[in-house]
């Protein structure tokens, strides 16, 4: 699924290409990435910027799915905690999105997990997540590690993209493809 211009990656050689990696269900991407990445995109495209977007998911699969995503692109009808806290702020027109998401996006593919986690996984996320980890006591560290996994082997599906990708995150590739990427934190902050 995609909108906005086709986009083939090999055409975009010698531009500078933002990807914007959001979920459907993440009001922070719509309060402030996504717009962001919309008011970027018009005004230096003509300048050599491209912006691509991927809806992942990592979570709330039932919403982050490819039907909702295609509700967006097609209607900018948003849903879930994104629809909530969008009305709650008033920032819906009839009930959709105030504007469109004019560059391309694609939905990422998810994939059916195995039940069991294997503890690089655990480790990965506590290491991404957690910095104060190694300063708790054992007791609670084990804790922790057991309440991932529970949640882990909870989960039916995984995103294919690397999972080290977040959700209102922009990912800057320069015109030799060196990545930078940068947190968006609210507003037209960047923080890098």
């Amino acid at each position: 699924m995609a909108t906005g211009r086709p986009v083939n990656i090999d055409q975009l050689i010698g531009r500078v290409i933002l990807v914007e990696v959001f979920q459907v269900n993440c009001p922070g991407c719509f309060l402030n990435a996504l717009p962001l990445a919309s008011r970027l995109y018009e005004t230096y495209f003509d300048q050599g910027l491209s912006v691509i977007g991927i809806a992942t998911a990592f979570e709330d699969f039932h919403i982050n799915n490819l039907r909702n995503l295609t509700l967006l692109l097609t209607k900018n009808i948003v849903v879930g905690e994104t629809k909530r806290a969008l009305l709650q702020q008033g920032k819906l027109i009839s009930g959709r999105l105030p504007f469109s998401i004019p560059f391309p996006v694609a939905m990422d593919r998810l994939q059916k997990r195995q039940k069991t986690s294997d503890k690089n996984e655990i480790v990965d996320f506590i290491d991404r997540h957690l910095t104060d980890f190694e300063e708790q006591p054992k007791i609670i560290q084990q804790n922790i590690y057991q309440q991932i996994e529970h949640y882990f082997q909870s989960l039916d599906y995984h995103a294919k993209i690397d999972e080290g990708l977040e959700s209102n995150w922009f990912y800057i590739f320069d015109v030799q493809f060196a990545v930078y990427d940068i947190k968006v934190f609210g507003g037209d902050k960047l923080l890098i």
